[in-house]
């Protein structure tokens, strides 16, 4: 908690000021909350425990002692900590009397450490300009001795003991988050004998919710005054003894790491499950899409799950054969609903397809006092794990290329031209992007729950807004029929594959399906996020097929410029440009989804070196080369892209030496290469080392204004500047994302 003088008149409003009285209660300053310092805190606190490790003469054995120029709140535990290890500390400032009494004696200057605690910048005369700095830049001497301790194993993100032994004593816990992670992460406690008492989510969601899986969905503050000793469990963030996450900041309520709080993927991979764990000691109906509801009732009923049934709640609602009609008045307190209503994006507005078909699904409950419902399989990922398991997914040899890859390609990163590259090749099917090639998991899926006489007439109502993507609708329909004139049903998996075959067969007749073995299928639907997409692997993965993920990476600055000149951006204005910016979207594929089957590419390397490149690639694929590779087409016919500000086709080279000088001046470049280091170091890009800088010096870094926001650019942006809250909390993303950074790029920890 850092201190502001007394004499000056402040704001409060959404920022709160705390009052501080001298022992004669005489006024003596205002605190107000600093977020970053709560991590150095909280590693004084875990400092002070440790009965062996790194401290702070190990770290710092030049200095006997440390002075310290003004009070706060970490100043006062950092002047704690130091005097448990014997080092001299002298303090400076009001306050100090009240609280701390400095040692005497004297210190060779060249001994002392000085540590400024409320920092060496000028103050100004508006007291909230002080939330746009953290003091605990000041304290980075308590970060390195933390993190030297990690990297030698006496600190770390578990704690020694067992897990799950403990948490079974436990008679309070709390799941942090509602969505499929949470719900996921209770299904795995259940699993081992742990109930939960409820989720928590943030305080301005929590009026329209409702109970998940039967548990209560409460605010933090509602869940801290209701139990008395709980333990929270963080779903979905790792690496707690780094800070990631919300560590510190429950480490500062009162919910100290590894004991009251807790990161589950730090001790766990938590597998999705689709709440059999949950749904085995609880009655479930059933309520949405018709097809999709019929499948689910099939997996649950042979896991051997209570399903009621199917409970009709719009007007296109229809019974589904073999699934029993439940009625409303029927459903019990302890019934859990399961809405499925496939989510998916459609377009490059974001635009959600199946949105307000849930949302009217939630009102007729809410209506008739049904409050305990979930979403849970109207996310791709719990059909995926339905569909994998098909023991025979490409029964029929002439449905069975080659192989399937699927790219994996983010945003602004050469996703339409690679497309464009492998268009017309003669072993390569695709699809172009359309509403029909980025639904092509659920219509398959839905597809699959018809006989073969229904098929197409489901299809056409599947893509009644998108039938504009079948150009050749007789060609198409003549394939289709074709194929499935060969059997009476077909796996989600198979008709895939004809749907790709059939697609093709409107531009082109020769690739009859008797050739199929020969071929593969790219699919790059486009709008779903990256990890839906490459978790596809498993649902089209084979002993017959196989599939694979193909990576294209781009230089993150040109790919964040290509970004901002696109018109969602420019509308956004400022705040939108430093979403981008501030956010994790280049540094997704730390993870990949743990698909080993995959090629990564990078764009610079297709535009600057094709040939060679895209040998490679046919190699890798066991394909021909073909001289379509060397063209960019659509649909057989030459592709013109507009990036917003010119027609681009073939090899132009622009996009990769442009580096958007109206956007980003060449320290703007420099903060990029930092901020997204780890993404760049793992692919080959240069990157700035952030152990070149003091944490003071990149906190003033990221303080400087980006080009895109100078009044004087013709960029737009400008016409939308952040407010001074907008700027704090901008400031507080880049110090968590700086701590993230550091984390990610260091060597090894336990």
């Amino acid at each position: 908690m850092s201190f502001t003088d007394s004499g000056k008149s402040h704001d409060i409003w959404k920022t709160t000021l705390l009052p501080v009285f001298s022992k004669d209660c005489e006024l003596l300053c205002f605190a107000y909350q600093d977020e970053d310092a709560n991590r150095e805190i909280r590693m004084i606190y875990e400092l002070q425990k440790m009965q062996k490790g790194v401290q702070f003469a190990d770290v710092f054995s030049r200095y006997k002692c440390v002075v310290i120029h003004g009070f706060n709140e970490l100043a006062y535990f950092f002047a704690e900590y130091l005097r448990s290890q014997k080092i001299q500390v002298k303090v400076e400032g009001l306050m100090w009397q009240d609280f701390f009494i400095g040692d005497d004696g004297q210190s060779l200057e060249h001994e002392c450490m000085h540590v400024y605690a409320e920092g060496t910048w000028n103050k100004p005369y508006n007291w909230k300009e002080n939330l746009l700095r953290s003091v605990s830049v000041e304290f980075e001497s308590v970060d390195r001795i933390y993190e030297a301790n990690i990297k030698a194993g006496f600190i770390g993100n578990v704690r020694n003991d067992v897990l799950l032994e403990s948490l079974r004593e436990e008679k309070e816990i709390i799941l942090l988050g509602a969505d499929m992670r949470a719900q996921d992460a209770y299904d795995y406690l259940l699993s081992n004998g742990i109930e939960v008492s409820c989720f928590v989510v943030d305080e301005l969601n929590v009026g329209c919710m409702h109970r998940l899986l039967g548990k209560k969905i409460l605010g933090l503050s509602e869940a801290m005054s209701r139990y008395k000793n709980p333990v929270f469990i963080d779903c979905e963030s790792k690496n707690s003894a780094w800070g990631l996450g919300q560590t510190d900041y429950y480490d500062y309520i009162g919910y100290k790491r590894n004991d009251r709080f807790i990161m589950l993927q730090d001790y766990v991979e938590v597998p999705g499950n689709n709440l059999l764990n949950v749904f085995g000691k609880n009655e479930v109906v059933l309520a949405g899409d018709r097809h999709l509801c019929s499948r689910l009732y099939e997996y649950l009923t042979g896991k051997n799950i209570l399903v009621a049934g199917y409970l009709h709640i719009l007007p296109k609602d229809t019974g589904i054969e073999n699934v029993p009609e439940v009625l409303v008045e029927n459903v019990g307190y302890d019934t859990i609903c399961v809405i499925v209503e496939p989510m998916y994006t459609s377009d490059e507005n974001g635009k959600v397809i199946g949105r307000q078909e849930k949302e009217e699904r939630i009102a007729y409950f809410k209506e008739r006092n049904i409050d305990n419902y979930t979403d849970y399989f109207s996310d791709m990922v719990p059909f995926i794990h339905i569909e994998q398991d098909n023991e025979t997914k490409y029964g029929r040899e002439f449905l069975q290329p080659r192989r399937i890859v699927l790219g994996s390609i983010l945003s602004y990163s050469g996703n339409m031209f690679f497309r464009s590259l492998l268009d017309f090749h003669p072993s390569v099917l695709s699809i172009y992007y359309s509403d029909l090639n980025s639904q092509l998991f659920w219509i398959c899926v839905r597809l699959s729950t018809e006989g073969a006489d229904h098929v197409l007439p489901l299809f056409w109502k599947l893509i009644e807004n998108s039938e504009k993507s079948i150009i050749n609708r007789p060609a198409f329909v003549e394939k289709m029929e074709e194929l499935l004139a060969c059997g009476k049903s077909f796996t989600s998996q198979e008709l895939f594959v004809m749907i790709h075959i059939a697609y093709m067969y409107m531009f082109r007749k020769d690739v009859p399906e008797d050739n199929i073995r020969s071929m593969i299928i790219y699919w790059e639907p486009h709008f779903p996020e990256r990890d839906k997409l490459e978790e596809c692997v498993r649902w089209l993965d084979a002993k017959e097929v196989s599939c694979e993920i193909i990576n294209i990476v781009r230089n993150s600055i040109p790919a964040k410029g290509a970004a901002l000149k696109y018109p969602g951006y420019i509308r956004g204005g400022v705040k939108s440009a430093y979403s981008l910016i501030a956010s994790r979207q280049m540094n997704i594929e730390q993870k990949w989804y743990g698909v080993e089957k995959r090629k990564v590419v990078k764009f610079e390397d297709l535009k600057c070196r094709p040939r060679e490149t895209l040998e490679e690639i046919c190699r890798k694929w066991e394909i021909e080369w073909s001289d379509t590779l060397m063209q960019t087409t659509q649909n057989g016919k030459k592709e013109v892209y507009y990036n917003y500000m010119q027609n681009v086709s073939g090899f132009d080279l622009e996009p990769v030496y442009n580096t958007y000088e109206n956007f980003f001046s060449e320290f703007d470049r420099l903060r990029l290469m930092i901020i997204d280091a780890p993404w760049r170091k793992k692919n080959g890009y240069s990157y700035v080392e952030l152990n070149q800088f003091a944490r003071k010096e990149l906190q003033e870094m990221f303080l400087k204004k980006f080009r895109f926001e100078d009044p004087g650019d013709a960029t737009g942006f400008y016409k939308d500047q952040l407010d001074l809250e907008d700027r704090i909390e901008l400031q507080n993303s880049f110090r968590r994302r700086v701590q993230e950074m550091i984390c990610l790029l260091s060597i090894r920890y336990s």
